[in-house]
């Protein structure tokens, strides 16, 4: 996996796009907010 610098304004885009597909797939609410990061990050870097 590819290491990342994570700087606070990254973080806030991710959690933005974490947001928009969390609505397009439906991810549940227990989802941890690491594996929604993480997924995010994914999707970021395809």
């Amino acid at each position: 996996m590819i290491a990342l610098d994570l700087s606070p304004q990254t973080l806030q885009i991710i959690e933005q796009a974490t947001k928009k597909w969390s609505n397009i797939q439906d991810f549940s609410p227990s989802v941890p907010t690491k594996k929604l990061y993480q997924t995010a990050t994914n999707l970021v870097i395809q």
